[in-house]
């Protein structure tokens, strides 16, 4: 298929030319970016997946859960902004004393309905 949805036709040897193009040379592997070998996956699964499997002729290792870790603190945009750029964004620019409230509005839109009948 080409790009605008219709067929091509090719001589042989384009055909090849470009089929080819996809074959590795011998000796290189495919970097796989799903399942355990997923950058997000190398840490955790992949490592407990291994322990699992052992060395092949052994009984599998026993696995303990990784310790529970405390998550990051949260930081808030108001603290991000004050941290980036040096000044507090809930303080009235104009006194430096008071400070802001933000006051948000939102409103839902709905696609008109379709009158029943």
């Amino acid at each position: 298929m080409a790009k605008d949805g219709q067929t091509l036709t090719l001589p042989p040897l384009e055909l090849m030319r470009r089929y080819f193009q996809h074959v590795l040379p011998k000796g290189l592997n495919k970097i796989k970016h799903v399942g355990l070998y997923a950058a997000a996956h190398v840490r955790g699964e992949l490592a407990v997946a291994r322990q699992l499997l052992g060395d092949g002729d052994k009984a599998p290792a026993v696995v303990r859960p990784p310790p529970p870790t405390e998550p990051e603190p949260y930081e808030t945009w108001q603290e991000f902004m004050t941290r980036v750029l040096g000044v507090d964004p809930r303080q009235c620019p104009t006194c430096r004393q008071g400070r802001l409230l933000l006051e948000a509005t939102i409103e839902r839109i709905r696609a008109p309905q379709e009158p029943k009948s």
